[in-house]
């Protein structure tokens, strides 16, 4: 049976003006969403997406890569508060990280925030905002985003289908053939000097903030 999960392309440049002309050439804007995320992320270990968004915690694990794509699964997502059991089962047993010695038998997002996350010694976190302009194109979703990243600001443009022929079709016609697909786990990682990606992610292989 045929995955429901689309594949993903996601490039990151300091800026993609060029490629938003070429976007906004073949379809208008649908939708603009701000956000303010926080990312949970560790060392080694790239295939978790754990994020706390809208005062929910929200978990994806990547499933599959195929020709420079990506499927990623959405797995669990749960508003604040939180139990200790669930904060081990869908935030520490992804990245393989112990769980503290929960105090208490649930925890508000602040309470996650400061007194589980931030004082864990083999888990980092990272606060983006992002400012996401929505397209359809040729049966893709396609968003352009303005991030801003512990302070650092980068744009992104991803690709989205259940066809992973379409989203590669796609990131040809848009000038995107050069970039390195980077999800936001290896971005963030890469940007808070965790683990810097060996190529880094514009096109021709330049580095990024973190080197």
């Amino acid at each position: 049976m045929p995955s429901s999960t689309r594949f993903e392309f996601r490039a990151w440049a300091r800026n993609f003006a060029t490629v938003e002309d070429r976007i906004r050439r073949l379809a208008s804007c649908e939708d603009i969403r701000e956000s303010m995320e926080t990312y949970v992320v560790a060392p080694k270990v790239s295939d978790c997406n754990v994020k706390i968004r809208d005062s929910a915690l929200d978990t994806k694990t990547l499933i599959h890569r195929r020709d420079g794509l990506e499927q990623w699964q959405p797995e669990w997502n749960s508003p604040f508060p939180l139990s200790a059991r669930e904060l081990a089962q869908h935030v520490f047993a992804p990245f393989c990280a112990e769980a503290p010695d929960f105090e208490r038998a649930t925890y508000t997002e602040e309470q996650t925030m400061h007194d589980v996350l931030r004082p864990h010694p083999s888990i980092a976190t990272a606060l983006l905002f992002k400012r996401r302009f929505s397209f359809s194109i040729h049966g893709c979703m396609v968003e352009r985003v303005q991030a801003t990243i512990n302070g650092a600001s980068l744009e992104s443009i991803a690709i989205e289908s259940l066809d992973p022929e379409t989203v590669t079709e796609l990131r040809r016609r848009l000038g995107l053939a050069g970039f390195h697909n980077v999800s936001y786990p290896r971005l963030v990682q890469h940007v808070i000097g965790m683990n810097p990606l060996e190529d880094g992610f514009e096109e021709g292989g330049k580095l990024g903030p973190g080197n």
